[in-house]
């Protein structure tokens, strides 16, 4: 019996090793992997002095408002599957650190009260904690096991990983990351692209997004939870006398064309929800902005930066239009 465990342990302790040989190939292969919201943080941190407006929300923030085109100084935040649970704790965790900050601009999308990143997207997760301590809201990602799976590099470039290494790794030329190859993250936080979808390709990519988005589902208990993390963020935001101004953003024709009306207007109806006792929230509809076209859209449901600066000069000018700079 002594035998056997000692077997096993050995057995073990060469997996360990070998793990640990490929993690340390995948952080010199992949030095960026896993480090975009760090990136955003570092550039965060290096304009705090000057920040009067900060954007938060998802992806579609993310790549559709340029703060380029606001008339105050401004920082994009946003990151890919951001929830309103991450949303809370990220305002929690950098509003101190702003002390210019007047005005939050959040987007939210139709799936967003349906939307758990920890159990939809788990993959991402991980950087919220990395990056800000924020803990997950899932216990089932608290497990050692799973967890060390968000946080080892090797785990997230796996599908990649043997065929990079083969083409970059001897010659120790990382390879491009996909993303980062045809997009740009500015110092002021926006990641912007110039590149937009054929139309047949547009449709293909519209029916796999709203197919995903329609999988989030429609529980009333999660539905519930966003409610409650939306108002403990306006809550939040209240307390340190900050603007806030939801926005949701525009999507494709192809994509607004194939999602169900009746999931639009249940997110109708949990918005109203959170902002009927809050009159000073403003909300501002831009998803069925005029004179959109396919060009100015990165995929289905992301505009790409000429769509950005279109949106946020509107953006730009219901916020700011009459006011003077202070």
């Amino acid at each position: 019996m002594k035998k056997l465990a000692s077997k096993i342990l050995l057995l073990l302790l060469l997996l360990a090793v070998e793990y640990a040989g490929l993690e340390a190939v995948a952080r010199a292969l992949y030095p960026e992997a896993s480090l975009r919201l760090a990136a955003k943080d570092v550039l965060l941190a290096q304009r705090a002095e000057t920040i009067e407006v900060l954007l938060m929300g998802n992806s579609h923030a993310a790549r559709g408002i340029d703060p380029a085109d606001l008339s105050r100084p401004a920082f994009n935040l946003a990151f890919p599957a951001t929830d309103l649970y991450n949303c809370r704790h990220l305002l929690a965790r950098v509003v101190d650190r702003l002390p210019r900050l007047r005005t939050i601009i959040v987007n939210l999308s139709d799936h967003s009260f349906a939307f758990d990143a920890a159990t939809q997207t788990p993959a991402l997760v991980y950087q919220f904690w990395e990056v800000y301590r924020i803990p997950p809201r899932s216990s089932s990602l608290v497990t050692p096991l799973r967890y060390a799976q968000y946080l080892s590099r090797f785990w997230l470039v796996r599908g990649t990983f043997l065929k990079d290494f083969i083409r970059h790794g001897l010659r120790r030329r990382p390879p491009r990351d996909p993303i980062l190859a045809v997009e740009t993250l500015h110092d002021d936080g926006f990641r912007t692209t110039s590149l937009s979808l054929p139309p047949a390709v547009m449709r293909q990519h519209a029916a796999k997004r709203v197919t995903r988005h329609i999988e989030f589902g429609t529980d009333e208990s999660a539905r519930e939870r966003n409610r409650d993390y939306l108002r403990d963020f306006l809550t939040l935001a209240a307390e340190h006398r900050l603007d806030v101004v939801i926005v949701t953003l525009p999507l494709s024709t192809s994509y607004r064309e194939l999602y169900p009306r009746e999931l639009s207007s249940q997110f109708d109806d949990d918005l109203h929800q959170v902002l009927a006792d809050l009159p000073d929230v403003r909300y501002l509809d831009f998803g069925s902005t005029p004179g959109l076209t396919n060009d100015d859209f990165k995929d289905a449901d992301h505009l790409n930066g000429r769509g950005a600066a279109k949106v946020t000069r509107l953006l730009d000018v219901a916020l700011f239009g009459d006011s003077e700079l202070e």
